[in-house]
């Protein structure tokens, strides 16, 4: 198997995963700010929505199928 055809692999059981669960959550630091003993952060929460999940699994289906189709036709 080609690097596309273990990197649709890797898509597709990331995306199982996303399904699983519901989705992704993540928190992105924003700003730092250190002033002698004071320090403050902002810091944001987001979330990916299940229809991505969907999207890398599709996308790694069909970087699979391209690795199928390259091996045949070689």
């Amino acid at each position: 198997m080609r690097p596309i055809g273990w990197i649709g692999v890797v898509l597709i059981v990331i995306g199982i995963i996303g399904v699983a669960s519901g989705g992704f959550s993540y928190t992105k630091e924003k700003h730092t700010v250190e002033m002698g003993p004071l320090k403050m952060e902002a810091k944001e929460k987001g979330f990916v929505p299940r229809s991505v999940a969907l999207g890398l699994i599709v996308a790694g289906a069909v970087m699979v199928a391209v690795d199928v189709v390259g091996k045949k036709k070689a």
